[in-house]
């Protein structure tokens, strides 16, 4: 119709082609380029997009890269299933690295056969780079609270052993002039033996409980290092991580029990996934306690039939039914700007339903506690 402004639908394509920012490619079935957009050709050091045409991505990417695209497209032009969203890294000709985001379609002729793909990718390297930021900022902080805790711990058991060493050290002077003097009795001696041993007793139980926590601290760093799936015993990996939280236990006024029904639970997994899981999760459980004045943090593990269940319940703060649905979801905090990424149950929740196949639901009330309940497969 005369003077009607719709643009038709070759202009339409052409404004969309030479607009949009993100990179949009045509391929045949051979996988070489039919078209690509203005934004794909600067990416790929082009003057103009026809320059593309015919080449394929083995001439614009590093070969491991080249054939990783090549592999998941045999499998779009075989099945006709899309790829959606697929996150990937690739590094160009030049070297460039970058993260992108890619959705690809099969193209069909008229007969409904596949005679290539449509594609469109976008640039998302500037947002790997800020969640990988916030993956270090969440370990950082992990690391500083179980240092500060490591040093505390530590202190506590050698200085003991040291007053109990040098007590020995007295006991030994005093013993060594008393050789010989007529006025020091058997008995007096036998005192002084009693006394060391007594000292040596008080420095051996220092030394053993330094000990066990040296042993928690190889656990943790041992497994979290670890990253094949073996079988193991979750008593002895949970008991492992809660004792190296003693020190935030009792800073906070908390009183923690772990029920374990007595023996072995047995998991399939990284056990250093699982210690991450319990030292966050029980870490959220102090501070919402701890807030209160203090309270009770109850740890229970129990296997059965249908699997092995996980519970970590505190009187704390709570959740509130608002927040409650979005705990989850990355970069989504309640605490005060820095000191909290918002990544710690974003993570808990992948190495649960991801790396063990498991679930996470959670139960609160504002004001009255929290109770974490996870299900894990049995091995």
């Amino acid at each position: 119709m005369s003077g009607d402004p719709t643009l038709d639908e070759r202009e339409l394509f052409r404004i969309l082609m030479e607009n949009v920012p993100d990179f949009i490619y045509f391929k045949d079935a051979a996988g070489r380029f039919l078209r690509i957009n203005r934004s794909l050709a600067l990416r790929y050091g082009l003057a103009e997009p026809d320059e593309a045409v015919g080449k394929t991505d083995f001439d614009f990417y590093e070969q491991e890269h080249a054939l990783k695209f090549q592999e998941n497209e045999k499998k779009l032009l075989a099945t006709g299933e899309p790829l959606i969203n697929v996150d990937e890294h690739n590094v160009d000709r030049q070297g460039d690295v970058k993260w992108v985001s890619s959705s690809k379609v099969a193209l069909r002729d008229s007969s409904g056969k596949i005679v290539g793909l449509f594609g469109i990718t976008r640039d998302i390297t500037s947002r790997k780079d800020a969640e990988e930021r916030l993956v270090r900022s969440e370990k950082m902080a992990s690391l500083g609270r179980l240092t500060a805790g490591i040093a505390h711990e530590m202190n506590t058991p050698l200085a003991a052993a040291r007053a109990a060493l040098v007590e020995v050290d007295q006991l030994l002077r005093e013993l060594k002039e008393s050789i010989g003097d007529p006025q020091i009795t058997g008995d007096d001696q036998r005192e002084i033996g009693d006394e060391m041993q007594s000292a040596l007793g008080i420095a051996n139980t220092a030394v053993e409980r330094a000990a066990l926590f040296v042993r928690g601290m190889k656990t943790q760093t041992r497994d979290m290092a670890r990253g094949e799936r073996i079988r193991f015993d979750a008593v002895r990996i949970i008991g492992d991580a809660l004792l190296l939280m003693r020190h935030d236990l009792r800073a906070k006024n908390c009183e923690l029990s772990f029920d374990h029904g007595g023996g072995g639970v047995e998991l399939s997994g990284v056990p250093g996934r699982l210690i991450q899981v319990v030292s966050n999760l029980v870490g959220n459980a102090i501070d919402a306690s701890g807030a209160r004045g203090g309270g009770p943090i109850r740890v229970e593990l129990a296997a059965g039939d249908s699997g092995v269940e996980l519970r970590i319940s505190d009187s704390g703060s709570g959740i509130s039914p608002q927040v409650l649905p979005k705990i989850f979801e990355p970069m989504f905090t309640t605490k005060p700007f820095g000191e909290g990424t918002g990544l710690g149950l974003t993570i808990v929740h992948d190495i649960v339903t991801g790396e063990f196949g498991g679930s996470i639901d959670v139960t609160s009330r504002e004001g009255q506690g929290t109770t974490f309940i996870l299900r894990f497969p049995r091995p």
